[in-house]
């Protein structure tokens, strides 16, 4: 190959690995978006409301920016928050003396729960926290649901004027038909590359989009990629 051809072709390698191409490489690392929800209800004792938005990825953390008007001895602490992910998988923390629904990794609840120690105030005003939810391990491309509950149980009526700003999930559809969660380019309305989840990275190398192998020579359940046995083993722990 010519001098100038090699050149030519390693440009046009450093262009496709940033893209400048056009053509994305068949996995790369999800984008870390922050998108935002507003929620807006007023609410007696243990009454609820929720609220959702589509996003795709995984959800490291949420920043709560609330605008608070209650009365009595209610507290902002009192506001309990549920966070419902596409997969399946939800979060919980804050609230009084209201239990959780079973079921959710709860971040912190009861007395206040999660909630920085200002948040147990009377005084009406702007109230800001930013929460870490990555033990709940959060994921999925759908609707995100947030709930909030008034959980004080003896509490007064409040009105939670909300703000959740979501970090790392992004706004959007796959367009890729390779991908595990590929919306059909009619239902697309925001087509986002990044936004694509493929079973090599759900699964592992081997694997399709519903966790089942590929490739299994021998039988056992275990893909030839991860299997180092390609027979039976025996009592002894020996491969034959």
């Amino acid at each position: 190959m010519s001098p100038i051809l090699t050149l030519m072709k390693q440009f046009a390698l450093i262009l496709l690995a940033g893209g400048l191409l056009g053509i994305a490489p068949r996995h790369q690392a999800r984008a870390q978006c922050t998108e935002t929800l507003d929620l807006t209800a007023t609410l007696a004792a243990s009454q609820s409301a929720e609220g959702s938005i589509f996003l795709t990825g995984d959800l490291s953390g949420v920043t709560v920016n609330l605008n608070y008007t209650g009365g009595g001895s209610s507290y902002p602490a009192d506001m309990m928050v549920y966070i419902y992910a596409p997969d399946g998988s939800c979060v919980v923390w804050g609230g009084w003396n209201v239990n959780p629904v079973v079921g959710c990794t709860d971040l912190g609840t009861e007395l206040g729960g999660l909630w920085p120690t200002t948040w147990s105030s009377v005084a009406n005003g702007n109230y800001t926290a930013t929460i870490d939810v990555s033990a709940g391990a959060l994921s999925g491309s759908g609707d995100w649901i947030v709930e909030v509950q008034n959980a004080w149980a003896t509490g007064n009526t409040v009105t939670y004027d909300l703000e959740f700003t979501f970090d790392g999930p992004c706004a959007g559809e796959c367009p890729d038909p390779l991908a595990c969660n590929y919306v059909p380019e009619d239902q697309q309305t925001n087509p986002l590359l990044e936004g694509c989840e493929y079973a090599e990275d759900l699964f592992g190398a081997g694997y399709d989009c519903y966790g089942v192998c590929l490739n299994d020579e021998d039988g056992d359940g275990i893909c030839d990629e991860d299997d180092d046995c390609f027979g039976v083993i025996d009592e002894c722990g020996n491969c034959g």
